[in-house]
């Protein structure tokens, strides 16, 4: 799930980026659909675009956990 999260927390910075350029964040809403439409045939891949639009659409990126030293990724 650490994948979803940190794609997640990349969109949600873009549509920052994007913002603070005065471009509307939803502009990524078509390259979102791209990419599911690509994975359509690998459901627990589609989640990795849905999380992302979830993350964009509330403006909160997720928390990312990062394993340290002895713990399982």
């Amino acid at each position: 799930m650490a994948d979803d999260d940190l794609f997640a927390g990349f969109i949600v910075w873009t549509g920052a980026i994007l913002a603070a350029r005065r471009v509307p964040a939803r502009s990524l809403d078509p390259a979102l659909d791209l990419l599911a439409l690509q994975l359509k045939d690998f459901p627990r891949a589609c989640r990795t675009p849905a999380r992302a639009r979830e993350a964009l659409r509330t403006r909160r990126a997720p928390a990312l956990t990062i394993p340290g030293p002895g713990k399982p990724a």
